[in-house]
């Protein structure tokens, strides 16, 4: 398996994202003792949260403040929102997440607890992720059309789903 390494034009990118991020929290003097917070939704140890404490520590040099890092998994991001929504609105807390939870959540769950346009502003793009699908030698298939073909015929066979922290089954 060939390992890649991000291009040079996304780690420029994760750069920039990390900057407009510093630039969206405050740095008025009265807030110099207080921590700016980057909220994720998903456990410590994984690669949003991975990816938010890199960012905390080049927002940290900013800001010239602590930036700390607040894992509130579960519910695939939803519970972080939750807590995001009820922070003070005035920039010291950010939340780091999948863009599901703009593009694909409002389509997949019946009620959510935010409005997904309202109550979440992209401030840039930190990172990007590569998915891949895969199948066992069974179905054989070559394409994803062959797999939504072979699953059709054969719904009792197939099983699948989205792993966004919690699964999601497709309708082919």
């Amino acid at each position: 398996m060939q390992r890649t390494f991000p291009s040079r034009r996304r780690t420029i990118i994760g750069l920039l994202a990390s900057a407009a991020v510093a630039a969206a929290m405050p740095l008025s003097a009265s807030a110099q003792d207080t921590p700016a917070k980057i909220l994720v939704g998903f456990p410590a140890g994984g690669s949003f949260d991975i990816i938010a404490r890199v960012l905390a520590e080049k927002i940290k040099v900013e800001l010239n403040r602590p930036v700390v890092v607040d894992n509130k998994p579960g519910a695939g991001d939803r519970i972080a929102v939750d807590v995001l929504k009820a922070a003070p609105n005035d920039g010291s807390v950010v939340m780091l997440g999948p863009d599901a939870l703009r593009s694909l959540y409002p389509f997949t769950f019946k009620k959510l607890s935010y409005d997904p346009v309202k109550d979440l502003v992209p401030i840039g793009t930190v990172s990007e992720f590569a998915f891949a699908i895969a199948s066992g030698a069974d179905p054989k298939a070559n394409t994803l059309a062959d797999f939504g073909d072979w699953a059709k015929k054969n719904p009792t066979k197939a099983n699948f789903g989205l792993d966004l922290s919690a699964p999601i089954p497709l309708n082919l």
